[in-house]
């Protein structure tokens, strides 16, 4: 049975989603009675406003909770895995512990570092389209590439602070770099093998 209460945890999110469902229906009966092509493009914008809004009304997760205080402590000199332990890469604490150190302890980290997140998912979707021409080519259609990657953050997990940014990041930039290895050159595998080790 499905449980909306575990899907939806508060109204916006549900009324968001009803929103995409109810403006997409719309969009392919008018298509049909019109007996028109459908266009893609409706549908990406309603997705990527979705995505922006989801991130502004998404409450705070509890491991970003967990992700800023590792970041804290990263700032008050402590060591990842020597002075306390968690099972993710301590990349991302590094990287935010500067804001803990330039302004005090506010909400204003959280929206900061949602704002650096934001970034870091622009960098994921360049790099996966560059990946998409070069396997695919001329059949890479950038349409169905933006619904397919809205569609599947739809729940913006991509704008939370977790370390998968950087992972995700480093895997596809793992991968663009092997798809240019050749006998000609050596620094894609270089940088390949740079990129994995720090996705891991």
């Amino acid at each position: 049975m499905f449980d909306l209460s575990i899907e939806f945890k508060t109204f916006p999110y549900l009324l968001l989603f009803l929103l995409l469902v109810v403006t997409c229906i719309l969009w392919i009966y008018r298509s049909l009675k019109k007996k028109s092509r459908f266009s893609l493009v409706p549908f990406i914008w309603v997705n990527i406003l979705l995505f922006v809004a989801w991130g502004r009304l998404v409450g705070i997760d509890i491991d970003e909770s967990e992700h800023l205080h590792c970041a804290w402590m990263v700032s008050q000199g402590l060591i990842p895995f020597k002075d306390f332990w968690k099972h993710h890469s301590p990349l991302l604490w590094v990287i935010l512990s500067p804001f803990f150190k330039i302004l005090k302890p506010t909400v204003l980290i959280f929206e900061l570092s949602r704002i650096f997140s934001a970034f870091i998912f622009v960098a994921i979707a360049f790099i996966g389209w560059q990946i998409t021409k070069r396997v695919w080519r001329e059949k890479a259609k950038f349409s169905m590439y933006l619904l397919i990657l809205f569609s599947a953050s739809i729940d913006a997990e991509f704008l939370w602070i977790r370390p998968d940014l950087f992972m995700d990041l480093f895997l596809l930039l793992s991968i663009y770099f092997t798809l240019e290895i050749s006998h000609k050159r050596l620094s894609p595998a270089f940088f390949a093998g740079i990129s994995f080790a720090l996705a891991t």
